[in-house]
């Protein structure tokens, strides 16, 4: 009997839909694995004499896949991608002796004129500042000339002089489609594999909540599932990452600004769903199966859950007047590795919850992404490796 602490789950970008290119796959860190075969059946409905049926048959097959874990820093990287469309970017980073701050205007100055390189909408990350404030999370851009920047977040006063370090990394939203191989060795076993073909993302999910790690969940769809002996990579696999799983204590998560502004809400949840409306793509006289998957809009949706105080009630009169927002927060695990998530144009609604006697009141808000021509993205993903 195979023991499910002696799995391995494995992942790949694919060269094209349905093949694996020749190179060795990515180990990933799962909570736990569901790849099933989803087919539909039916049986010719027709009056016969005898009263009996003729056989039921399959008429459509195909693969899904739920792939649950915690959020660590690089873990599932090929599955954000995929589900971005897009692919991670050069690293961003300059560094030098004649970067200065200014507090009233909130730029970053470069006397080399060496900060061409960033773009509007960027969170970047910096260290080495004097002041306390500067070092850390800093965004989103509103402007980038070759010699200075401006943050929506607030800055200390500080004149060049100390080595300072900007960089970012950055995902977007883009239109680059990608399919995924995917397979789980039973190590326990000999030569034992489970994987599917032709995965694509259909969905991202990713929940801070109280008391509890941060989860990142994927929902594909692809061909269907087969049992092996061999991988699908080539030689041995890149191993799993070993940072640490990220939760949401303030050692983790770092800050969130909301309409361009620190925000002081009392989060207890913070919900982001991401959907890309995929389907199946099937033609008649095909083999049984699919022959591609769709990949439709792109939807995000944000859910805050919150203590009802004077923050609140700031978000429940944008809710009322309907006004636009954005958000940004950002985490560090303990090892140095920085995430920013930014959603730049927001449409909301929510109300304040329940009252009750016994509790402390509180309030919802749901946020819709929508695209903003004044930001080169919808929903963004910035990211700095631990030094």
């Amino acid at each position: 009997m195979s023991d499910g602490n002696f799995v391995k789950g494995r992942i790949i970008t694919e060269s094209s839909w349905g093949v694996p290119p020749a190179s060795a796959m990515q180990e990933i860190n799962l909570r736990s694995i569901s790849l099933k075969r989803a087919v539909t059946r039916k049986t010719p409905d027709i009056i016969r004499g005898d009263r009996r049926r003729f056989r039921e048959r399959p008429l459509s097959k195909h693969g899904t896949l739920s792939i649950p874990s915690y959020l660590q820093y690089g873990n599932l990287l090929i599955m954000r991608q995929a589900f971005f469309n897009g692919v991670l970017s050069s690293t961003v980073t300059v560094t030098g002796a004649t970067i200065s701050f200014t507090s009233g205007t909130k730029t970053i100055a470069d006397s080399a004129n060496g900060l061409a390189g960033f773009a509007k909408g960027d969170i970047i990350f910096i260290s080495g500042a004097v002041g306390a404030l500067n070092n850390g999370a800093h965004g989103k851009i509103v402007s980038v000339t070759a010699g200075s920047i401006v943050v929506e977040s607030a800055l200390t006063t500080e004149a060049a002089g100390a080595s300072v370090t900007l960089t970012t990394t950055r995902l977007l939203d883009g239109t680059t489609l990608a399919s995924l191989a995917f397979e789980y060795e039973y190590t326990d076993m000999t030569t034992t594999l489970r994987g599917a073909k032709g995965f694509r993302v259909g969905g991202m999910n990713l929940s801070w909540k109280n008391e509890d790690f941060v989860e990142e969940t994927y929902e594909l769809l692809g061909k269907t599932p087969e049992t092996t002996a061999a991988t699908y990579g080539t030689g041995a696999p890149t191993a799993a990452k070993t940072s640490d799983f990220m939760n949401s204590l303030d050692t983790d998560f770092l800050r969130m600004m909301e309409g361009g502004a620190a925000a002081s809400l009392l989060v207890t949840q913070l919900d982001v769903k991401g959907t890309n409306n995929q389907d199946k793509r099937n033609n008649i006289g095909a083999t049984l199966g699919i022959t591609g998957v769709r990949v439709g809009s792109l939807d995000v949706e944000v859910d805050l859950t919150m203590y009802w105080d004077a923050a609140a009630k700031a978000l429940q009169d944008k809710v009322d007047a309907e006004t636009a927002t954005s958000l940004w927060w950002a985490v560090k695990d303990p090892q140095g590795n920085y995430m920013a998530y930014s959603l730049p144009a927001l449409s909301i609604e929510g109300e304040p919850g329940d009252i009750s006697p016994d509790a402390d009141n509180m309030s919802t808000a749901k946020l819709k992404a929508y695209y903003d021509s004044a930001w080169p993205y919808m929903f963004g993903v910035f990211q700095k490796t631990a030094a």
